[in-house]
């Protein structure tokens, strides 16, 4: 687990994580160690000991497909080391013993795709409105 101070589970930081074993039978389902966005508020990453959390992928695969509930990362805009996409279908819950160590944090514009990604992702904004 990482060790420093629960305060500094901060949202829209970027971690890196390990989200378990690589099971090639899982589909697209975003395992192993990666990066990820924390997506909860600051008040449960501070006391709970779980975090919801954004996988990113570099993947290829996942650049070319560009769903309303992807956000682009890249070093331009971002801490990044490589074009890479947090996917906001995928959101999961993680127990802090699952995080390695703070990569980065997202900037505000950022932070604002990422709100519209989760929010198309859980209903709570109508897509076709938006479009």
């Amino acid at each position: 687990m990482f060790k420093e101070d629960s305060k500094s589970f901060k949202r829209g930081s970027v971690w890196l994580v390990n989200l378990g074993e690589v099971n090639t039978k899982s589909g697209s389902v975003q395992m192993g160690k990666r990066p990820v966005i924390l997506a909860g508020n600051n008040v449960g990453n501070t006391y709970a000991n779980i975090l919801s959390v954004i996988p990113i992928s570099s993947s290829s695969n996942k650049l070319r497909k560009s769903l309303p509930t992807h956000v682009q990362l890249t070093p331009e805009n971002s801490g990044i080391k490589m074009n890479s996409v947090a996917m906001a279908e995928q959101t999961v819950v993680i127990s802090k013993d699952q995080v390695i160590e703070k990569l980065f944090e997202l900037d505000d514009e950022l932070m604002t795709k990422v709100d519209i990604a989760i929010a198309i992702q859980f209903g709570l904004l109508n897509l076709a409105r938006v479009m």
